[in-house]
């Protein structure tokens, strides 16, 4: 999908009510000041023409603003606006053609100043989309050249190259406006992307690509009162590499990190996104939140994971514990509740994880 024409649409349409409202007031204040001028059968013809228009071109962007989905079909909707501006066009230029040399000064030069403010007008309103300007400003000018020349008194032929000078500083003006704004849009759209971008990398740990503590807080902010309003329980475990500084002292700090890595691979592959959050939450300490899972259900999960740390035989030669590495992990399955606190249950998972150590590591307590 082309977002940046989308969002040129949805602007367009954003922008059409208030335009749609001052067009149709001019239009209002043109039948009156024309009133002893025109035929009255042409004028409230006219109006009327301008009012369903005008009422159509309203009822659509009115429901285009108001459902999000349609705005997802910019082509479709880009088409839709060419139309509606073609069918303005149309009925200025219907009124214009009503020009006629044998009406008082003052006439003549209200409808040009009318027909010209409302074409530069439309630079603003109409620029988000270029087709939709020039949809809008084409009919009307051309009528406007062929009524000058088809004046009995050829000095309003002159009016031409006027009208054609106006006509491309329109067209220039127009082009420059929406490129400018078009530019505008592209480049709120990549900062937007930068920062979306930067807010992930800020929620990530460097080292494992894990999700870090701050977004641990994030997730369980809207986990936590979503199972309180299922009464489901969420279970939290607290993972831990055994002896990892004697790790860490006797591998070095590159291969410390390599091994950071390797166990949150596991833990990643072990916990998919769709059944609970994993994360790096200090040093050598992993957690894992598991929403709507029972006690048992989460030990089973941790059990695979040790089992996948085993296979991968990862060598530690200065362990008590086993001659390669192994963790300890700490479960704790709580019911949230309105005075409950997610931090409390995670200090219970840490508390649990303190007795697996205490019991000599390389176990889960749950």
């Amino acid at each position: 999908m082309n977002l940046v024409k989308q969002e040129q649409i949805r602007i367009l349409y954003r922008l059409a009510p208030p335009t749609f409202f001052m067009t149709y007031m001019v239009a209002l204040l043109l039948v009156v000041g024309f009133w002893r001028v025109l035929s009255h059968e042409f004028l409230l013809v006219w109006l009327a023409f301008v009012t369903f228009v005008t009422v159509v071109r309203g009822v659509i962007a009115f429901a285009f603003n108001r459902r999000p989905s349609w705005q997802q079909n910019p082509d479709f909707w880009a088409i839709v606006s060419c139309v509606g501006t073609v069918a303005a066009g149309v009925n200025w230029s219907i009124f214009g053609a009503q020009f006629d040399a044998a009406w008082p000064s003052v006439y003549q030069i209200i409808l040009f100043t009318t027909i010209t403010g409302l074409v530069a007008g439309a630079i603003g309103s109409h620029s988000y989309y270029f087709p939709a300007l020039a949809s809008f400003y084409s009919p009307i000018l051309i009528t406007m050249v062929w009524v000058s020349v088809r004046q009995p008194d050829p000095d309003y032929f002159w009016l031409v190259p006027l009208i054609i000078i106006f006509w491309a500083i329109i067209y220039v003006s127009g082009r420059r406006f929406s490129r400018m704004l078009k530019e505008n849009i592209q480049f709120q759209q990549s900062l937007a992307e930068a920062n979306e971008k930067l807010a992930l990398l800020a929620k990530l740990d460097a080292v494992t690509q894990l999700q870090n503590r701050g977004a641990l807080e994030e997730y369980f902010r809207g986990v936590w009162q979503r199972c309180m309003d299922k009464r489901i329980p969420v279970s939290i475990a607290m993972i831990d590499i055994d002896k990892f500084k004697a790790y860490n002292d006797f591998y070095g700090h590159v291969e410390g990190d390599r091994c950071l890595r390797r166990v949150a691979n596991i833990l990643r592959h072990s916990i998919p996104e769709e059944l609970g959050f994993v994360g790096r939450y200090g040093g050598e300490e992993f957690i894992a939140v598991l929403p709507g899972l029972e006690n048992d259900e989460a030990k089973e999960i941790m059990i695979r994971v040790g089992a996948s740390l085993d296979q991968e035989d990862i060598p530690h030669v200065r362990s008590d514990v086993d001659d390669h590495l192994t963790i300890s992990v700490g479960i704790e399955t709580v019911f949230p509740q309105e005075d409950g606190n997610w931090a409390e249950a995670i200090d219970q998972a840490d508390a649990k994880l303190y007795i697996a150590k205490q019991r000599g590591r390389a176990r889960i307590v749950a």
